[in-house]
């Protein structure tokens, strides 16, 4: 298998930004493998050694070498791939050309609805004074931070409104992790107007 062409431009960006001409030395990769990990990572770790020693010469690894590293974690579906390449690909600015602005959304968690969407329905648990005012009249004028219901994928889920879009007149969502009601979905993410 090979890497999709928009993945390998993607990974091409991520290696200029941390080459030193036309390879990745140590100091480099330590500073790649610790964005992509999101952990410290030391030159003279596992992680480098290994890629340098499979991948590279030794010293340092190459743009072909390192484009065989990532096939490698991909082919092998590495747990943490999607969640390596997010973080290296915000760090430079690099994105798969692919992705439309929907599913960078979903990435994140989010989703744009409409405010009419049947998908909508005011948070039933966290319901206040004002916001059955609006019920009963029938208008959703929702805010950001308005906790609400939203059906994705087929099944109601708790979200919280992150901003209003007043021409489209329509909210984006951001679903909330079970069991929690401040903090948000990282797993499964959803986003739509």
């Amino acid at each position: 298998r090979q890497l999709a062409p928009e993945a390998k431009t993607a990974l091409e960006t991520v290696f200029k930004r941390y080459a030193t001409g036309s390879r990745i030395d140590k100091s480099g990769l330590r500073g790649l493998l610790s964005c992509a990990t999101n952990m410290l990572v030391q030159e003279d770790s596992p992680q480098v050694s290994s890629l340098l020693s499979q991948y590279g010469d030794g010293q340092a690894v190459e743009l072909e070498g390192f484009l065989k590293y990532w096939q490698y974690k991909a082919v092998n579906r590495n747990a943490w791939l999607e969640d390596e390449l997010t973080r290296l690909f915000e760090r430079v600015g690099a994105s798969l050309a692919g992705q439309s602005e929907e599913e960078k959304l979903l990435h994140q968690g989010r989703e744009w609805l409409a405010q009419t969407s049947i998908r909508l329905a005011q948070f039933r648990s966290n319901e206040y004074p004002w916001s059955v005012g609006r019920e009963k009249s029938g208008f959703h004028d929702f805010r950001r931070y308005d906790s609400l219901d939203a059906k994705i994928d087929g099944s109601w889920k708790q979200c919280e409104v992150q901003e209003v879009n007043w021409e489209e007149m329509a909210v984006l969502v951001q679903v909330r992790s079970a069991g929690s009601s401040h903090s948000f979905s990282s797993t499964k993410r959803e986003t739509e107007w």
